[in-house]
Formats: structure tokens, sequence, C-alpha cells
């Protein structure tokens, strides 16, 4: 049974899209081959979109063609209202990207979707007393009244996914020879939400002070995450494969955590 295809109404005249017209070709052909960020505005001044691209002629210039049977209503309606176009140039396509992430924040222009809204941000609360260590995420960041605990952060929400992660790189640090069943009661399965600690060994100091250095952005201290485990070190506890996953998450957050301008910035897409 042959299956029926979709028909649609044969076009007899080449469709010129709205800004062609409205704009004309030599407005397109001054917009400057650079990187910057645009702006569409309506008739009355209003801003509708604000956009970011290593070369304004070439995005600006890719919206007059739009086509009913492809582009989506909402990029047509866009379109059909924007009366003004703007544009501020950049050194690069980083700072575009930073710029516009901060534009879309303050002004949450109607047609863009992505990045109007700041995304979430957690802290890690760390709590040393009684010569135990506990540490668990808080919706609060930010310096704690309460001593002796202490949150540090903001952080992205990546945290939550590196928090397993980066308490278990701890305790190994803490205690290199500990095989499996040393770890304390759901630290191998610990996630975002839970709270876990045990008793400080001697010398925690010097981990611990590690471990500020990577929630910090400076260098990774050896032999926290390497990819390759000391070789020497005894136990169950120090699989390669394991560990190397474990640092692949650490790497992962902090690296979101050390860009995050880019991160929290909108495609450039309607």
């Amino acid at each position: 049974m042959a299956t029926p295809s979709r028909h649609r109404q044969p076009k007899l005249f080449a469709l010129a899209g709205p800004w062609a017209e409205r704009f004309g070709k030599e407005f397109f052909r001054a917009l400057p081959l650079a990187p910057g960020i645009y702006f569409f505005r309506d008739a009355d001044g209003r801003l509708l979109y604000i956009g970011q691209s290593k070369c304004l002629r070439t995005r600006i210039a890719s919206y007059r063609q739009v086509d009913p049977d492809r582009n989506p209503k909402r990029t047509l309606r866009l379109i059909r209202l924007t009366c003004r176009i703007e544009w501020e140039l950049c050194a690069d396509a980083v700072e575009a990207l930073a710029r516009e992430s901060a534009l879309l924040l303050k002004h949450r222009p109607p047609f863009n979707r992505a990045g109007v809204w700041a995304p979430p941000q957690c802290g890690l609360r760390l709590r040393v007393e009684s010569g135990r260590i506990e540490l668990d995420l808080t919706q609060a960041p930010g310096q704690s009244t309460k001593s002796p605990s202490e949150v540090i952060g903001p952080f992205p929400g990546r945290l939550r996914r590196a928090f397993g992660p980066l308490v278990r790189c701890l305790f190994r640090a803490m205690h290199p020879t500990a095989d499996w069943w040393d770890y304390p009661a759901g630290l191998l399965t610990a996630k975002a939400g839970a709270r876990v600690g045990w008793p400080l060994p001697a010398g925690y100091e010097g981990p611990l002070a590690q471990f500020r250095a990577i929630l910090g952005a400076g260098e990774l201290p050896a032999p926290w995450f390497t990819d390759e485990p000391d070789a020497e070190a005894k136990g169950s506890g120090h699989h390669a494969e394991f560990w190397a996953g474990q640092a692949e998450a650490i790497k992962s957050f902090r690296k979101a955590n050390a860009k995050r301008p880019r991160a929290e910035s909108s495609q450039d897409d309607t």
C-alpha cells in the first residue's frame, strides 16, 4: 500500500523575505564582518531578541530568507515584527558569548528562550568538629554563620554530579590504603542531597587543604586526580578504572566552574 505523500501548494512566484524590502541590500552589505552582539527591535523600539555571532554580517543576513514550510512560527513572527536592527562589536567570540549572557539575564527579551534566567547554584557545606568531618550540599551558597560549619561556593549545578566523586576522593586522600569495606556506609553511592562523614585521621589537614584547592581554580594537586592512581597503592579500593572515572567527573565540574560565563551563555538560535 502506497504511503500518502504530503502535498503542498506549488509556488507560482518566488517569495522574498520581508527584510529584503524593509532594510534593502545595502544595509546587509554594510554589516561588519566581525564578532559581536545583535539586537532586534519592533516599531516602538521594544527589544525583541538578542543574539551573538563570530560574524555579524553572515548571521544577521541569514534571517533575510524565511520559509513558512521550514521555519518555525516563532521565527516568522520575529522577522515580521523586527523593524530595527542594532549591533555591538566585541573583541572576539568569547567576549561576545559572555556579553550576550549578561544582556539576556538583564533584559530577558520575549523571543529568547535560553539564557534568560540564571541557572540554579549550590554550595558545598563542610563541617569539622570533635574529630569528625561532615559534608553535604546546600541551596544557600555563602558563608555560614553557624561555626564551625562553612559553605564553599557558589558553584554551578554540575556540583551535584561531582559531589559523590569529590567526597570519595577526599576520603581516599585521607585514607590512602583503605579497602572498599573501610569506606563509610553510603559513601560509595553518595549522591547530591546526602550527608556523608567520617572520623578524621591524623594528618588530615593536608588532604583537606588539597580538597579546597580542587574546589578553587588552582592546579589539580597530585596524586589526587591523576588518570593513573599510584601503582604501589595497596588495597582493592584503588582500581584504576573506577578512580579514573571519579577524576573525569571532577575535571568536568572544574571545567564548567572555570568557564561559567560561556556555559551559561545561550546558543545563537531563535
